[in-house]
């Protein structure tokens, strides 16, 4: 059996085409390491083909157990189901009727609370399908997921800058609430720039999944998936701390003046 042919039986087992090449590239990785080291040790090139083949051991084994390591089935329901959870929560709070902050509109007094937290949900899900759809490949997930995030960007920055102009401040309000109109329109403008970068993100990333399909994987491409991921969650985290701050100095000014 040469190279090739154990390559060949080894990717038979692989149920996940995405990852084929991944895969390949993987074993032609170990095998040329054990070609040089025999080589190296005084055998001539067809010997030590046949001993780096017989170290790598039995193929049948060796493609089931990559098989299970490659198995993303579960990763591919979670970014879909993310994906749909995104795509319905941007369809709802677009509507005045049922939207988070609409269904409780006669709480006015905590709408704007639910607005932050319904950013903070978005950040969360638009992390989950990123970082869920990258590593199972489906490079169409991340695609729609950053046409959706268009649509949530123009939404948050146009409600931000129409209620930073147009919304009434009283007269008769403490600091702490003259603070907090201002900080939500900004917080939803601040976020819909936001979210406009991550679909750029996306459509990028999308992009360059085909090409570690087809096998042009190359360490550049996988540092920026790394350098976006963590981009994602630490976002994530400072709105969540800023919407926590928020929340807490709501209810002492509305404790106070109540």
């Amino acid at each position: 059996m040469n190279t090739e042919e154990y390559i060949e039986s080894v990717l038979k087992h692989i149920q996940n085409k995405a990852f084929i090449n991944t895969v390949r590239q993987e074993l032609e990785g170990h095998i040329d390491d054990r070609i040089f080291y025999y080589k190296e040790i005084g055998y001539d090139e067809n010997t030590a083909c046949q001993r780096a083949i017989e170290h790598m051991g039995n193929p049948d084994r060796i493609g089931e157990e990559m098989n299970i390591l490659h198995d993303y089935k579960k990763h591919k329901i979670i970014c879909i189901a993310g994906l749909v959870i995104f795509t319905i929560g941007c369809l709802l709070e677009r509507s005045e009727y049922f939207s988070v902050s609409g269904i409780f509109s006669f709480f006015n007094t905590f709408s704007n609370i639910l607005s932050c937290i319904s950013i903070c949900i978005f950040l969360l899900m638009a992390y989950i399908v990123y970082k869920y759809a990258l590593i199972s490949r489906c490079r169409v997930v991340l695609f729609l997921q950053g046409a959706v995030s268009i649509s949530v960007s123009s939404y948050y920055i146009y409600y931000g800058i129409i209620n930073f102009y147009n919304t009434e401040h009283p007269s008769d309000v403490t600091k702490t609430e003259q603070l907090l109109y201002f900080f939500t329109p900004v917080f939803m403008i601040t976020c819909g720039i936001f979210f406009f970068i991550y679909c750029i993100i996306c459509f990028t990333c999308s992009g360059e999944i085909t090409s570690l399909i087809k096998g042009k994987a190359n360490s550049i491409i996988l540092k920026r998936y790394e350098y976006y991921e963590r981009f994602l969650l630490v976002f994530l985290i400072i709105c969540s701390l800023i919407t926590t701050a928020f929340i807490i100095s709501y209810f002492i000014s509305f404790f106070s003046t109540g």
